[in-house]
């Protein structure tokens, strides 16, 4: 069966003159301590929005997801701002997916929820990120007005088909029933892949499918994707 692609994510990145490329768990946290985050977290997504404008018309439906910190959703004008980003670069916010991870509901998540329930009713599309990694609970899972379910990493390790991984295939039913989209990060092997489809993941996303790449050579990657079959159905 050929694959097809379906989206992909911002990755922020820190090209620093003299330190070289510094990953975002060494400079996030600084930023989310000094409130810079905020600052950042906008011009991630106004970058994010103008980029989802330059794919190719045969991409028309693809998404692009933006990972937004706990300090940017318990905002007072989280809502606002996102909704006049998005609006200033005149991006679809039915093709924008908010990843939010499991342990930024652990603050308020009613409040957390009523937010997101505003941006869905906005067109926003919502997902949790690196699932099985911190603490969501089954009854916060089922509070959440989320569409998609992104399985953290680890859990892929060491996949390999006729491997039979309980936990992860009880993490895809329950998400299932939930009628949440399951995306697994991380696929760096075609068993892993073979292996997810089998326990009936929706996609897949990683180096199987393509290293993180700066803006203009995924434009290139994208247009090249036309009429070809690639190895996986996220990015």
């Amino acid at each position: 069966m050929q694959a097809r692609f379906i989206g992909a994510e911002a990755l922020l990145r820190w090209q620093h003159p003299e330190h070289g490329l510094i990953e975002p768990d060494e400079f996030i946290p600084i930023a989310e301590e000094t409130g810079l985050i905020h600052r950042i977290g906008r011009e991630v997504l106004r970058r994010a929005c103008l980029e989802l404008e330059t794919w190719p018309a045969a991409h028309a439906r693809a998404r692009i997801s933006i990972n937004v910190s706990p300090w940017q959703l318990f905002s007072q004008d989280f809502v606002r701002t996102l909704q006049e980003t998005v609006a200033s670069t005149r991006a679809d916010p039915r093709r924008i997916t908010l990843e939010i991870t499991e342990n930024a509901f652990l603050h308020d998540l009613d409040d957390a929820a009523s937010k997101i329930r505003a941006l869905e009713a906005a067109g926003f599309q919502f997902s949790l990120d690196d699932f099985g990694s911190g603490y969501t609970s089954l009854e916060s899972l089922k509070k959440l007005p989320v569409r998609e379910l992104k399985i953290d990493r680890t859990f892929i390790e060491g996949l390999h088909p006729g491997s039979h991984d309980r936990f992860i295939e009880a993490m895809i039913t329950i998400a299932h029933h939930l009628e949440l989209f399951v995306i697994a990060e991380g696929v760096e092997t075609e068993d892993q892949r073979t292996a997810l489809a089998g326990l009936g993941c929706n996609a897949i996303q990683g180096y199987l499918v393509s290293p993180a790449l700066p803006a203009a050579a995924f434009h290139r990657w994208l247009t090249g994707l036309a009429g070809q079959a690639i190895p996986a159905s996220s990015s």
